[in-house]
């Protein structure tokens, strides 16, 4: 019976399931061999490792900590428990959702998680870890792992496709055997895989606690409750349940018992540790909140667990399974890095950051590269003099406990939405970019998601998830004010609705959000949405090319004829593989595609009604946010791993850098419904001349006005840039009427 068949007819709840039949080990996949990741035009230039924290495991009887973090696992001895000290760094696949440590033949177990992949390493010399070998499970999303007697066992996480257990012997690591494997008579994927004697217990949410008997690979009894988190500790098994904890006597697994209980609130997203006879819980709040809290249980008698202890943890979000060492906890954060608490007395004793980088938006002024991140909220400045060794030369804290989402450059300042419970426009002041400072902030009322923002002369276009374009004055940057707002529908019905992104061009906004809109901004006191476009996916991101926009949909990315902004048009799509588009960036004749859970991709739409690929790399995943640095080097920006920076070597994509030497702005003419318009391309104080010399227009203008008072014929202009550090241009034009 193959995996899928028992999968339709397993009845839910029903001992007895049949194993999967042996089959041959499946190789590794082409796009993860050596040198066939990209397409051989694109490499990898450099990966900033810092990320979420989503793992650790502990090394109790030496004193090592390994915690994952981005795209590597970190090692740190904890001879001072308080202050652990990083002696080692293990590169890694993909980012790590469970890991299992062997203390009796001190060996790691890394699951990577969107691979498929089993990474095995000697860590006898925890300063040196030495890779033993690779397993390829030939699925993807195997979280959960443990480990005894030389038996791996893997079990299916939460979200993942697969329901099945599988047991490896790796005795020896250099031949690895797969001993056998059984459908998982679960709904519900598992959160948590422990084996105790000859059974296999897993925690599966709503399908409640699973006992399996390792003799006969088959399920023996199922506890009917909801169970997040378990924790097995001699005759007695703890669940986290919707309830509260719930304690289980297993002498007999085949008939678990409930014989004790504590109602506990927030138990749906708990992580549980055992010390002594003391049951060491961490609870985090919904994704996004800010609150967190660590519970100590005293479960000497099992059968009446008592709360004895509670402390406040740190306002960050905890998503991975704490460790515990002696007498502290150790907990990742999924903003990355680790909280030390101390078991008892319970206390906050030490958070080590690693300053990870949850972001989603950056600026780039040759050679500095600006990334707002939270966790805490902060905005990070890189030196990419070598882009091949990044160097961060400052942080600048920007004292709010929302997370900023968008970030926009205009000059010498850097205007950063920040989102959530303080929402707030803030501006950097990036004169000396190794010592940025706040110089203004608006807050915005109530708890917004503010995202995308773009600047056009002296307004800022700030976009807020699900609702409205927020129009800011920064005339004054110390002072910003809000001076309107526009509600933009939900156009579409997708699951998510996608982000909200500002793309700005002439006297019109490209927003994203539940689809696409454009905006009339011409007079920014009245902004008015003339049309759009509607589909059934999400929209997450936009990006202008001439008089073309393009747009990141959830299942593809499409090339919008924009030239009549009444009547938008779809003239191309691209979609490379089934993972969703993320992000879209253009410059010169290119575009940068973040195609989530497969890379980066570098299209040639120097004919936008057919975008060719040109180039791709296929890691690390989880890109959400791309663009041009400079040169031939492209940026991304993972969800959980930081930023990668990759090198073109297969063509023309070269272009200056952004800042001092950019293209200068352009003057041009267009011919409306209206008659016609003069377009600037940058903001700025534009003079014109007619072919004897004599000056026959000057003033301010941004985007595009009519073209009023010239008659037909030949004129010459010059443009001097409303930013500071871009030069002025000069040039002629053609006018006819």
């Amino acid at each position: 019976m193959n995996l899928l068949l028992a999968l339709v007819l397993w009845l839910p709840k029903a001992p007895g399931p049949a194993p999967v039949p042996s089959q041959a080990e499946p190789t590794l996949p082409p796009h993860l061999m050596q040198g066939a990741v990209d397409s051989s035009d694109i490499r990898l230039t450099r990966v900033r490792r810092p990320g979420s924290s989503l793992s650790s495991a502990v090394d109790t009887l030496r004193g090592y900590l390994f915690l994952h973090t981005g795209l590597a696992v970190k090692v740190y001895d904890l001879s001072t428990p308080t202050a652990p000290v990083e002696v080692a760094s293990i590169e890694t696949h993909d980012l790590v959702y469970d890991m299992a440590y062997d203390p009796a033949t001190q060996r790691l177990y890394v699951v990577n998680h969107y691979d498929g992949i089993v990474d095995i390493w000697d860590m006898s010399t925890p300063s040196s870890p030495v890779l033993l070998n690779s397993l390829y499970t030939g699925h993807r999303y195997r979280w959960e792992v443990t480990v005894r007697n030389d038996t791996l066992f893997l079990g299916p996480h939460h979200y993942s496709p697969y329901m099945a257990l599988f047991l490896y012997d790796v005795h020896n690591p250099a031949a690895i055997t797969r001993l056998d494997s059984l459908v998982m008579p679960t709904v519900y994927p598992a959160f948590e895989l422990q084996v105790a004697g000859s059974y296999v217990f897993a925690a599966c949410r709503d399908s409640g606690l699973q006992i399996v008997d390792l003799g006969t690979l088959t399920r023996v009894a199922v506890f009917d409750s909801t169970a997040y988190d378990l924790v097995v500790v001699g005759s007695y098994a703890y669940l986290a349940t919707d309830r509260g904890l719930v304690v289980l006597d297993i002498s007999n697994p085949t008939s678990p018992v409930q014989v004790g209980f504590l109602a506990l609130p927030s138990t749906r997203r708990a992580r549980m540790v055992y010390r002594h006879d003391t049951l060491t819980i961490l609870f985090s709040a919904s994704y996004g909140d800010t609150l967190s809290v660590l519970r100590q249980v005293d479960v000497t008698n099992p059968q009446a667990p008592v709360l004895v202890d509670s402390v406040w943890g740190p306002e960050v979000y905890f998503y991975g399974e704490p460790s515990v060492y002696g007498d502290f906890v150790y907990a990742p954060r999924n903003s990355g890095g680790v909280v030390v608490f101390q078991a008892y007395p319970l206390a906050v004793r030490q958070e080590v950051n690693f300053l990870s980088y949850w972001a989603v938006d950056y600026a780039f002024v040759n050679p500095y590269l600006f990334i707002p991140a939270y966790g805490p909220a902060a905005l990070r400045v890189f030196d990419l003099t070598d882009p091949a060794n990044p160097v961060a030369v400052a942080t600048l804290p920007l004292n709010t406990a929302g997370y900023p989402q968008g970030i926009y450059r205009q000059g010498n300042r850097l205007y950063v939405a920040v989102g959530g419970p303080q929402p707030t426009l803030q501006v950097v002041n990036i004169s000396s970019p190794t010592a940025p400072y706040v110089e203004g902030a608006f807050p915005f009322s109530g708890t917004k998601h503010l995202w995308g923002v773009a600047v056009s002369g002296d307004y800022a276009y700030v976009g807020e998830l699900g609702d409205s374009l927020y129009i800011v004055d920064i005339s004054n940057p110390s002072s910003p004010q809000r001076v309107s707002a526009l509600y933009l529908p939900f156009q579409t019905t997708g699951p998510y609705g996608g982000r909200r992104r500002v793309a700005i061009s002439g006297n019109y906004a490209y927003v994203t959000w539940g689809g696409l809109h454009i905006v009339d901004i011409s007079d920014p006191l009245h902004p008015v949405r003339i049309s759009g476009l509607a589909r059934y996916e999400d929209s997450w991101d936009v990006a202008l090319s001439g008089t073309y926009a393009l747009v990141a949909w959830r299942d593809s990315l499409e090339v919008v004829d924009v030239s009549d902004p009444y009547n938008p048009a779809i003239v191309a799509g691209y979609r490379a593989n089934l993972s969703s588009i993320e992000g879209v960036a253009t410059f010169n004749n290119w575009a940068v595609v973040a195609h989530w859970g497969d890379g980066i991709r570098l299209l040639d739409i120097t004919n936008p009604a057919a975008p060719v690929e040109r180039g791709f790399y296929d890691w690390p995943n989880y890109a959400w946010r791309v663009g041009y640095l400079y040169g031939n080097y492209l940026l991304s920006l993972s969800s959980s791993a930081g930023f990668s920076i990759y090198e073109y070597y297969g063509g023309p994509p070269t272009a200056v850098a952004e800042g001092a030497e950019i293209t200068p702005p352009q003057v041009q003419v267009a011919y409306g419904p209206s008659g016609p318009e003069i377009r600037v391309s940058e903001p700025g104080d534009l003079r014109v001349w007619d072919a004897t010399g004599r000056l026959v227009w000057h003033r301010w203008i941004r985007g595009s006005v009519k073209a009023s008072g010239l008659r037909s014929g030949v004129y010459f202009w010059r443009l001097e840039p409303r930013d500071d550090e871009k030069k002025s241009s000069a040039g002629k034009f053609f006018l006819l009427r």
